[in-house]
């Protein structure tokens, strides 16, 4: 049987102290696939439910 190479852990990337009171960054969510898709969908709710509410509106009169 032939050894496979051993891997060797990456040490974890320190990340620089924060100062307290400093307030945390979060990354964009129009970057990310999933924030796109939620703003899709509320951007189409916000246009969507007024329009099928004046159709309504104007059918039932």
């Amino acid at each position: 049987m032939s050894r496979k190479p051993v891997r060797k852990r990456e040490p974890k990337k320190k990340q620089p102290q924060k100062k307290p009171g400093e307030l945390p960054t979060f990354k964009s969510p129009a970057k990310t696939t999933w924030g796109k898709i939620v703003i899709l969908i509320i951007a189409a709710a916000m246009v969507l439910i007024p329009l099928i509410g004046l159709i309504v509106m104007l059918a039932t009169r």
